[in-house]
């Protein structure tokens, strides 16, 4: 399925560009902000890889090895009500969720929830709680997600013994989702605007800087879409509980670089995404002295994140 996606995102990003542009002027503008409209329903097709590369570094030796893990899924988002001032409370299941995982020594691990293949029984305990238990989502009428309701639905299902992503990170799912959070309602072309976000991260929090920027609008397919560029600087707040703990070792962390890409298409007749393709890259530098030696390990991470909406509903009259 992840080929079949990146294929058809690849080829609707390349429709984009090769569509004729709308005969712009410097006093047209779109309205790129969601319209919540309740009953609405969208489902998106989801892929993730992440390729971590880590380098350790000990008395003039060197080590290197490489891990990584693929997420496919289906998540049906959909509009529940709207309020007077345009905010909305919307529902995001999880319809199937897939996790392969590639270890350093080239073996593979496969977890489904379609057929139960659970060869990593604690990844596979995650995914199946997620599966089929909606999570209700506070959505203001900029785009921003600010609260989720039934994780405690997943949380149950899955067990004591099992760690599910914080609040937060279903928060941040939503905001990457349908929406663009803070986009404005009269952009121009090339016009750029400013975002902030904080994140979960394993270390602490990361902080992202974001620079959106609408490269052109186009009819593709009879839609008329928009698309946007962004580009964003990362910061990491560390926090000292999530290490574990090292006695007698002086540890020291930082984020060396970090920035992320993306392209959104947004539906202008259903103020919605399209597609999303975004990369991640970070490389962290850790430090552990002892004060005889020393360990330096760094970590090389790229997440690369594609959402296409592969089916859509309209109420019901």
């Amino acid at each position: 399925m992840k080929h079949l996606m990146a294929y058809c995102l690849t080829l609707l990003l390349t429709l984009t560009a090769i569509q004729p542009a709308w005969a712009q002027n410097a006093e047209m503008t779109f309205n790129l902000q969601p319209r919540f409209v309740a009953g609405q329903q969208a489902r998106y097709s989801l892929w993730t890889r992440r390729t971590t590369v880590t380098e350790v570094s000990l008395m003039g030796r060197q080590r290197k090895q490489q891990a990584s893990y693929v997420i496919n899924g289906e998540m049906t988002w959909s509009v529940l009500s709207v309020n007077g001032d345009g905010s909305a409370t919307c529902q995001m299941t999880f319809d199937w969720l897939s996790l392969n995982m590639t270890m350093p020594d080239g073996s593979t691990k496969i977890n489904d929830t379609r057929d139960g293949t659970a060869e990593v029984p604690s990844v596979w305990a995650v995914l199946n709680a997620m599966v089929g238990r909606s999570v209700e989502v506070t959505m203001n009428a900029d785009g921003t997600a600010t609260a989720v309701t039934g994780t405690d639905a997943m949380r149950s299902a899955a067990g004591d013994d099992v760690d599910l992503p914080e609040d937060l990170d279903f928060i941040e799912t939503a905001c990457d989702l349908a929406t663009l959070p803070y986009a404005p309602a009269q952009a121009s072309i090339n016009q750029s605007w400013e975002a902030a976000f904080r994140w979960t991260h394993e270390l602490g929090h990361m902080n992202h800087a974001i620079n959106y920027t609408l490269t052109s609008v186009r009819k593709v397919q009879g839609i008329d879409l928009a698309t946007v560029t962004g580009n964003e600087i990362l910061t990491l707040d560390l926090d000292q509980t999530k290490l574990p703990p090292q006695d007698n070792v002086n540890v020291d962390i930082a984020l060396e670089d970090g920035n992320i890409t993306s392209q959104i298409l947004l539906d202008l007749d259903r103020h919605e995404a399209v597609g999303r393709n975004v990369v991640m890259k970070t490389r962290i530098r850790t430090t552990m002295d002892n004060g005889e030696n020393a360990i330096v390990q760094t970590t090389h991470e790229t997440i690369h994140s594609q959402a296409l909406r592969i089916s859509e509903t309209d109420p019901t009259p």
